[in-house]
């Protein structure tokens, strides 16, 4: 017979992609038994009855419980900073500085807003679709409503530019900075399409994410997203899901990877990432540029990040159980 854990997991996972670990067991099951009591249900009885649609609100809120949504604006800018430097060089060839990328798994906003702030840095018209697996989260990420303390990692310049405060304790992205964003649901493991109304992206954006899948469905999610774009910024933990993909990637350093498919629509460059590119991303400036040169002689940016950085506004460190999708 199966084992509450067992059902939980295996429910989870076919729900999000994510594969719950055995450390935060206790309290995954505790969060699990709470909503159960009022029913008078087993575990097993409460987590079939989520399948059913009528229920499709109360399993959305049990995953945004169980999900990791750590995230914060400036998170890991080397990466993003070397995507931009990427558009920004294609733009520059192409004569076109409207740019689409989507943010997959953005949880609360903050990737997607700092990669339009970045974009807008670099005279670029950034379109951007922000998706993630939590309702919640999206409501959050739709607003643009933050602590102050969650600007920490902002350049001051920025906070000025981009935000504005809302009351004392809030601060609010601009509106010019939100209508470029659109935030929508949507979940890698189960649907096949980005949202409806979605495609032709310039670069997709979906870092500390497919680390949580099993490998055969990171796989299987990495292959779909290639065929949405043939530019992916992933995080140095899930490059070697470009590998096994069959996408073409080479990283000279650090914790970010910025790949380019082989398996997607379009015909890439293979990457070459030299230490120096990384060094020259870091700043998070739109005069940047990180690029170096493939073997067809094209500019492709790559640069490093740090995937287990702390939440500087919290201190704390990303949650090893799942993350949001």
């Amino acid at each position: 017979m199966m084992s509450d854990w067992d059902f939980l997991r295996d429910k989870f996972q076919s729900w999000t992609g994510n594969v719950l670990q055995k450390r935060p067991l206790s309290s995954a099951l505790d969060v699990v038994r709470d909503q159960t009591r009022p029913h008078s249900l087993s575990i097993a009885q409460y987590l079939s009855r989520l399948e059913d649609p009528e229920y499709g609100l109360e399993r959305d809120r049990l995953i945004a419980t169980l999900v990791n949504g750590t995230t914060w604006f400036m998170r890991d800018e080397e990466g993003l900073v070397a995507l931009v430097s990427t558009l920004k060089s294609r733009a520059q060839v192409s004569r076109r500085n409207e740019v689409t990328v989507w943010s997959a798994g953005c949880s609360t906003g903050q990737e997607a807003y700092t990669l339009a702030m970045l974009l807008l840095e670099a005279g670029l018209e950034p379109k951007i679709l922000g998706s993630d697996i939590s309702r919640e989260s999206l409501r959050t990420a739709q607003l643009g409503e933050y602590r102050p303390q969650a600007l920490k990692k902002v350049p001051e310049p920025w906070r000025d530019r981009y935000f504005e405060t809302a009351d004392d304790n809030t601060v609010r992205v601009k509106r010019h900075v939100r209508q470029r964003i659109t935030f929508k649901y949507h979940n890698l493991a189960t649907m096949d399409r980005p949202p409806t109304g979605w495609a032709g992206f310039d670069a997709l954006v979906c870092r500390n994410v497919l680390l949580y899948f099993s490998r055969e469905d990171a796989i299987d999610t990495l292959k779909k997203l290639a065929r949405a774009t043939s530019t992916i910024l992933v995080s140095a933990t899930e490059q070697p899901l470009s590998w096994l993909a069959h996408a073409s990637s080479v990283a000279g350093a650090g914790s970010a990877v910025l790949l380019e498919s082989r398996i997607g629509y379009r015909t890439p460059s293979i990457p070459v990432v030299s230490k120096s590119s990384l060094a020259s991303a870091r700043a998070p400036r739109s005069s940047a540029r990180t690029t170096c040169s493939s073997p067809d002689g094209s500019d492709t940016a790559r640069a490093a990040s740090c995937s287990r950085e702390r939440d500087p506004t919290t201190g704390a460190a990303p949650s090893p159980s799942s993350r949001h999708t």
